[in-house]
């Protein structure tokens, strides 16, 4: 039996990639360019800091 076009996951993430191409490789690997990266968790909620290594160049909201 074939399997549906539906849950053919693989088959529809490379016609988005042709269609979109790839997506850029994030410059920051600390915080894959998100601006925050966590540090540690508290009663329960993580915390969060700018990232130490770009600083949040875009000035993205705290996640």
């Amino acid at each position: 039996m074939s399997e549906s076009i539906i849950t053919d996951f693989a088959s529809i993430g490379s016609h988005l990639r042709e269609i979109e191409g790839e997506p850029p490789a994030p410059t920051c690997k600390a915080c894959e360019d998100g601006g925050w990266e966590m540090y540690g968790t508290g009663h329960m909620d993580p915390h969060f800091r700018e990232c130490s290594v770009c600083g949040n160049p875009k000035g993205l909201p705290c996640p």
